[in-house]
């Protein structure tokens, strides 16, 4: 089954780290950079994901359960 261009993954798809933290205005040593890159790289590789979803003519319906909301 053959993916299509908005699900299917690039070798460009990686997260760049060092311009976002930049962007955000903050400086992390080299270290740092790296452990925080597979939790943003996961982070981007989801919200790709949930973008990618074609809801057609469909509205999205979201519920908030408060009690389900860690303290």
């Amino acid at each position: 089954m053959a993916s299509s261009p908005r699900t299917r993954k690039k070798a460009t798809d990686r997260v760049d780290v060092k311009a976002i933290v930049e962007a955000a205005g903050l400086k992390l040593s080299a270290e740092e950079l790296k452990e925080l890159e597979p939790a943003m790289q996961m982070a981007y590789d989801r919200l790709r994901l949930l973008h990618s979803v074609d809801l057609k003519d469909e509205e999205p319906a979201f519920v908030f359960r408060p009690e389900e909301v860690a303290p």
